[in-house]
This record gives C-alpha cells, structure tokens and sequence, in this order.
C-alpha cells in the first residue's frame, strides 16, 4: 500500500515525536485555535521566532485541522492565545523556547478533550 507523500510526512514527524512531547499530538482533541503574536524585530520575541521555526511546521503536520495563527505586529508584546472551552492568554516576553513549549504543554494538558460532533448519515450521502 502506497501513501501520499503528505501521508507519509506526517507518519515520519509522528513516529518523530518523543513521549514528553505527545501533547503535541493532541492539540487537535483539545484545543480550537492557538494565535501567536509577536514583534519582529523586538529582542524579547527572539524566543518566540525561534520557536516557531523549529515547532509550526510539527504543530502544523500533526493537527492539521487547528488553526494555528501567527502575526506579527511591531510593538506587540509576545504571547500565545489558546482558544479551547474557554480562552487562555499567555505572555511569552523573557521565556527561552523551552519554556514556551512547556508552557503550552500545560495549558493543552489541562484543557479538556472537546466534544466531538455526532456523524450523521446524511454526511455519508453519495453525491451523484
């Protein structure tokens, strides 16, 4: 059986991902939307740029249906906005991307997992 080259990406970071960052993998079950904002240019988001160079694209290949946002914005102070059954504020400004990772582990370990949709049979209608 052949996969997709996408199929196959997303195999390869999964089977990547060690035990201590399997929240990673979760995010989707508990978590809406994720929003990172950050200056640019400002020495106290250099942690955050750097963390997001190493960490969206696994973020991103591993949830692929979370939105996760990034913007920039000049004189913005860092910090992540995690939308799940309520919404969570973080500042990120003087954290090294070790604690930035840590920091939403624990928010996306707390958050409950969200209530999933009932499959109805009208989703599974073959369409002529």
């Amino acid at each position: 059986m052949r996969r997709c080259f996408a199929c196959r990406k997303h195999h390869e970071i999964r089977a990547k991902t060690h035990l201590r960052e399997m929240w990673k993998a979760s995010l989707s079950k508990k978590v809406l939307e994720l929003r990172i904002l950050y200056d640019p240019s400002a020495a106290s988001s250099s942690a955050v740029r750097g963390w997001l160079s190493t960490q969206y694209a696994v973020l991103k290949t591993l949830n692929p249906s979370t939105m996760i946002l990034v913007r920039e914005s000049t004189g913005v102070e860092p910090k992540v906005i995690v939308r799940a059954d309520h919404e969570q504020q973080v500042l990120l400004s003087g954290l090294s991307e070790s604690q930035i990772d840590a920091r939403l582990k624990s928010i996306v370990e707390k958050a409950p997992e969200l209530p999933r949709p009932a499959a109805s049979a009208s989703s599974f209608r073959d369409i002529i």
